[in-house]
């Protein structure tokens, strides 16, 4: 297994995908999963907050694995989770 997942980060307004805003990569640890967002603001929008859920596919059930304040247009955030905790809530990087 890598050790290693690369996901993108989408934009959406009403339900539908306008553009890319970064990606999010994610590194296995020894007891945890280590979420590295890289994120890119368009100009002129406002992100105060933004909420980090995981999901499975075809699923509308999310689990919060953390919540970051953009403050810049670009801007990169560390979030560690215990592996376990997130096992146990259904969710695997295998």
């Amino acid at each position: 297994m890598s050790n290693r997942k690369l996901l993108y980060i989408y934009y959406y307004v009403n339900g539908q995908k306008v553009r890319n805003v970064g990606f999010v990569e994610c590194r296995v640890k020894e007891n945890a999963y280590r979420f590295i967002l890289t994120l890119k603001i368009p100009k002129g929008y406002v992100a105060e907050y933004i909420n980090i859920y995981l999901y499975r596919y075809e699923s509308k059930k999310g689990y919060k694995i953390g919540m970051v304040n953009p403050l810049v247009e670009n801007c990169r955030y560390s979030i560690d989770v215990d592996k376990n905790e997130l096992e146990q809530n259904g969710f695997s990087m295998e």
